[in-house]
């Protein structure tokens, strides 16, 4: 059974306080706490204080919660593919000082399960392929939540994307969104270029709730979604309906 298994969590946290920067125990995921990124260390190359450098593949994990007081730093920035960060429930906060959240241009990352607010720009800025966002709280933010928009092959699943102040998600080719929450943000709610949108509630927009790219090869299908009191319109775009959608006014 893995070491961490064995242990209690804050047996677990209170060793990576210890040791600084982050603890690897035998499952192979680094910890990070806030003490450890303000020392450094966590990877090759990551300097003391924000943003938190992930320079090796890997999966790291949030053992407390990460707060950015330093002006216009981001939280974490990945410089590796391959890297998992799991927020462990945990939250990442701007505290209205940060930058960026999450940024990173590898392929292959993955965020998943916690929270990330505060921010005075995106939550998380992603530009490699293949990159998925899970189990997330984007919330309340001074610019896109989510902005996977120059990779490919993104996924964007079980989310609450909400009340940030430019886009909720903006997201590239063959991109596939799923399951979320997508609400009062100050613009589009959803921005996609070619992909399915499938099981979202997309309400209270200040702009188009679902948009999409038009001309010749662009098309992104949408089924079973909510979308209700949009400002700009429900939807927009080369969209293609394949499953029944709820919409209030009507979708065409």
């Amino acid at each position: 059974m893995p070491i961490r298994h064995l242990l209690p969590h804050p047996l677990i946290w209170m060793l990576a306080g210890i040791f600084g920067a982050s603890v690897a125990v035998a499952a192979g995921e680094v910890l990070i706490t806030q003490q450890g990124a303000l020392q450094g260390g966590v990877t090759p190359g990551d300097d003391p204080g924000f943003p938190v450098t992930i320079s090796k593949p890997g999966t790291y994990g949030f053992a407390s919660p990460i707060n950015v007081k330093e002006e216009d730093r981001n939280g974490i920035v990945i410089q590796a593919p391959d890297v998992t960060v799991d927020l462990n429930g945990f939250t990442l906060h701007g505290r209205g000082k940060g930058n960026i959240g999450i940024k990173g241009g590898r392929r292959s990352a993955t965020i998943r399960n916690g929270t990330i607010t505060g921010f005075k720009g995106i939550g998380v800025e992603g530009a490699g392929d293949f990159w998925i966002v899970e189990k997330m709280r984007i919330v309340a933010n001074g610019g896109t939540g989510i902005a996977l928009g120059t990779g490919s092959f993104a996924r964007i699943l079980r989310s609450t994307v909400a009340a940030n102040q430019a886009s909720g998600i903006f997201c590239g080719p063959a991109c596939h969104i799923e399951g979320n929450s997508v609400a009062g943000n100050t613009m589009t709610g959803i921005f996609i270029s070619t992909g399915m949108v499938r099981g979202n509630s997309i309400i209270g927009n200040g702009g188009i709730g679902l948009h999409t790219l038009i001309g010749a090869g662009f098309a992104t299908g949408y089924g079973h979604n909510t979308l209700i009191g949009n400002d700009g319109g429900n939807t927009s775009g080369d969209l293609g309906v394949i499953d029944p959608n709820a919409c209030s006014p009507p979708c065409p």
